[in-house]
């Protein structure tokens, strides 16, 4: 059923053990690491800090808000 895909997606990012990103500080996210990996690999979010790292804490910039929204609807 499709209203089940959004419940199924959360099950899917809460396995932390079954993904990988190439963020250097990964670690400091391991909760949301499921989302921010499927996020990286469907090209919605790149490395573009000088130290490779995600800084989860730090509010995003318009330009990086901006730039998220135009990977995400100009998807493949």
């Amino acid at each position: 059923c499709s209203s089940d895909l959004p419940d199924a997606a959360t099950a899917a990012a809460a396995l932390t053990d079954a993904f990988r990103s190439s963020f250097a500080d990964a670690e400091t996210f391991r909760e949301n690491l499921g989302f921010i990996a499927l996020a990286e690999a469907m090209g919605m979010i790149k490395v573009n800090d000088p130290r490779d790292a995600f800084r989860p804490r730090d509010a995003a910039t318009r330009g990086e808000a901006a730039e998220m929204l135009w990977r995400f609807l100009n998807r493949p």
